[in-house]
């Protein structure tokens, strides 16, 4: 995957919440928009200009390197995070614009 691009109502706050649950390394950020590196590959949220709404997107899953459900369900409560379980190896929350995220273990299956 090369990125993952998406409007949103404010990329700031969609920039702190990835750098800050995930890790990811802000880069470009312009006032505007942001690339978020993840991998090889980077999340661009933007603010959509006037007049225009934010797609949807049915979710984005990310994978972490060291899976411990309980961990992982713990420290998301812990940000004020609903997960909601959806295999063994993966929870569901909301982003701050709304959208699904799916955060996953290597060994999860659709």
């Amino acid at each position: 995957m090369n990125h993952i691009s998406y409007r949103v109502a404010d990329y700031a706050k969609t920039r702190d919440f990835y750098a800050d649950l995930l890790g990811m390394k802000v880069s470009h950020d312009d006032g505007k928009q942001a690339y978020l590196a993840f991998g090889d590959t980077f999340l661009l949220p933007r603010n959509a200009r006037s007049g225009q709404t934010t797609p949807m997107v049915d979710h984005i899953a990310y994978t972490i390197e060291n899976w411990d459900k309980n961990a992982v369900e713990a420290e998301l409560k812990r940000r004020g995070l609903t997960p909601r379980p959806d295999t063994e190896n993966s929870f569901h929350v909301k982003d701050p614009d709304g959208f699904d995220l799916q955060i996953s273990g290597k060994e999860m299956k659709p």
